[in-house]
């Protein structure tokens, strides 16, 4: 979990890395091979890892480029290279008449006996008003010869060792700033990987579309060979359905615990929102395109409707579009653990905005509020196209009972376009709404 966990990070191209203790409840062969990698990953990817490590073995201590060595309470000790850490315990041990390190002990064991025991007798020292090297912390002795040690290393360096102190000068020519790709280029590896998701969750997948065809059977059964009377009914019940199978699923886009913190964490290594964005809602049109064809497989056979199945499915297409887009927005809105409450009190009030009861001419009564709020309903436009189609499939001896009918909501059995542009136009505007609270909520979590 922890090489997992590492992995994700990388993912992200970031210019510095911190890991706590990445090595802890591995074997000496798993963590040899951890700091191995990242250390292969620093020299190549122009990437600046800082870790906390306890215990290291020798051939994991090595590896490191420059070590701090802490004592209790957190003052420095000693900070270097490996080697130099080395040459500065053994000089050390010297000079306080501490035994040299035994052959078989590893240096970093050896390294850490030295300060904690050295430490527990320069507090007893002290405590007896002894003033001496012996007497004073590891930390202290450290800040007062840092300054000359660094120095006398540096004189005996390689010349063609390169620099530690210029390791960060943005001139030294082995600084390389992480230039990403372009949007476009960021999209196609984004819509690659957004599939491949979607392939590892094909059991959610399939029961998302098992659920959509349980609702169209279900109101297929109940509403068989629907009467132009009850088509009112039946959207009612059928915009709910198509509603709530739209808007939970989309709450997976952008609103489980798991997809937001990969967000904020691309987000702040650079990636392009727009990207990432466009990538999630296209990998998402085939689900759009399937579901309806698994709604209607059993609802249009049961129902037995007069319109086309053609003119039905681009009904329910554009619905799934609107409420999909619907699902996005709230996922971006409201808490993960709130989010699924939110959609079906949305899916509710839109589907009580049909047009069966209360209907349409009834809503206009109530000022400016009643035709606003069924104009923003999916559910309505979902219903009028569907009353419309089937109205149509009526011969003209039923005229006067198909007038009387649509005339309860106002109905001009010729607004099929609109209804289809209302509900493709919301499912955009429902998109763009989303993109922009994706984008300022959180926004210390995305820099």
């Amino acid at each position: 979990r922890k090489r997992v966990n590492i992995g994700m990070e990388l993912v992200a191209d970031p210019t510095v890395l911190f890991l706590d203790e990445p090595t802890s409840g591995l074997d000496s062969v798993g963590a040899l091979k951890v700091v191995s990698r990242l250390s292969h990953f620093a020299k190549e990817g122009n990437l600046t890892i800082a870790m906390v490590i306890h215990q290291p073995r020798y051939d994991v201590f090595k590896i490191f480029d420059d070590v701090i060595l802490l004592q209790r309470g957190g003052g420095i000790v000693f900070q270097g290279s490996p080697a130099a850490a080395e040459e500065y315990f053994n000089t050390l041990a010297r000079e306080l008449e501490y035994d040299p390190r035994p052959p078989t002990t590893n240096p970093a064991d050896f390294y850490l006996d030295l300060i904690s025991h050295h430490n527990e007798e320069a507090r007893r020292l002290e405590k007896r008003g002894f003033e001496s090297k012996r007497a004073t912390q590891m930390a202290t002795l450290w800040r007062q010869r840092q300054q000359d040690w660094e120095e006398d290393r540096r004189q005996r360096r390689d010349p063609d060792e390169p620099d530690p102190d210029r390791a960060f000068d943005p001139d030294f020519e082995t600084f390389q700033p992480v230039v990403l790709p372009s949007l476009l280029v960021q999209y196609w590896i984004l819509l690659r990987r957004m599939g491949l998701l979607m392939i590892r969750s094909v059991r959610t997948l399939l029961l998302d579309q098992f659920l959509a065809l349980l609702a169209g059977s279900v109101l297929g059964a109940l509403f068989s060979e629907v009467s132009l009377e009850k088509v009112y009914t039946v959207n009612v019940m059928s915009g709910l359905a198509i509603g709530l199978t739209g808007m939970l699923a989309a709450l997976r886009a952008f609103g489980t615990t798991e997809i937001r913190p990969v967000f904020w964490r691309e987000a702040a290594a650079g990636v392009n929102r727009v990207a990432y964005f466009l990538a999630v809602n296209t990998a998402h049109i085939p689900i759009i395109i399937v579901t309806p064809l698994v709604y209607l497989s059993l609802f249009y056979s049961f129902t037995a409707p007069r319109t086309s199945f053609s003119a039905y499915y681009l009904i329910v297409l554009m619905t799934y579009w609107c409420t999909y887009g619907l699902g996005y927005l709230l996922s971006t809105i409201f808490h993960p653990s709130n989010a699924k409450m939110a959609a079906v009190v949305v899916g509710l009030i839109a589907s009580t905005l049909t047009g069966s009861n209360p209907t349409l001419c009834k809503l206009q009564g109530y000022t400016f509020i009643g035709p606003a709020a069924y104009s923003l309903s999916y559910s309505r436009w979902y219903g009028e196209a569907v009353f419309e189609k089937e109205a149509l499939g009526y011969p003209e001896v039923f005229y006067s009972r198909v007038q009387l009918l649509a005339g309860r909501n106002d109905y001009s059995l010729d607004n099929f376009s609109m209804c289809m542009g209302m509900l493709f136009l919301f499912g955009v505007l429902a998109r763009i709404a989303a993109f922009v609270c994706l984008v300022l909520t959180h926004r210390g979590k995305q820099r």
